[in-house]
């Protein structure tokens, strides 16, 4: 029968905890800055667009599904906490590679999704914008028309 030393056990869990103390403290600091960096700029953007009025220049006194106001400082500020996610978990810091490349994998998604939900936005407005002035014209139709073209350019 094999007797186990216990204590050396410990020691080696206790020495390998220790060893990953700096690297657990080094992703929190990470995770923070992430944080605050993300919510800085997501803040930032939001004023930005707000201050130029970006909802009602594209909505032209519609209401809109999605406000761009809303949803590009979201997504920014999830891009960002992203990053510093990645970061935090990858071989470096944590050491957790596999879990650092899903999450890049995330980030890699989220440009597509921004320049997607602008594209519609902005679609939206345009058509909106051409069926009115498709209605104005009071031409024979024109109403048919201009829905015709609104689902169209949608």
């Amino acid at each position: 029968m094999e007797y186990v030393d216990l204590s050396s056990i410990l020691g080696q869990f206790l020495h390998s905890f220790i060893n990953f103390l700096p690297r657990l403290g080094g992703a929190i600091i990470l995770l923070i800055i992430g944080w605050v960096v993300g919510s800085l700029v997501g803040r930032g953007i939001k004023r930005i667009l707000v201050r130029y009025r970006i909802d009602q220049r594209i909505a032209r006194g519609k209401k809109l599904f999605l406000r761009l106001s809303e949803v590009i400082p979201l997504i920014i500020s999830w891009l960002i906490y992203l990053i510093f996610i990645q970061a935090a978990l990858s071989e470096e810091v944590l050491g957790i590679p596999t879990l650092a490349e899903m999450v890049g994998a995330i980030i890699s998604f989220l440009p597509g999704l921004l320049e997607g939900v602008i594209i519609v936005i902005v679609g939206y407005a345009l058509a909106e914008y051409i069926r009115e002035q498709i209605e104005r014209s009071k031409l024979v139709y024109s109403e048919i028309v201009g829905n015709v073209l609104f689902f169209f350019i949608i």
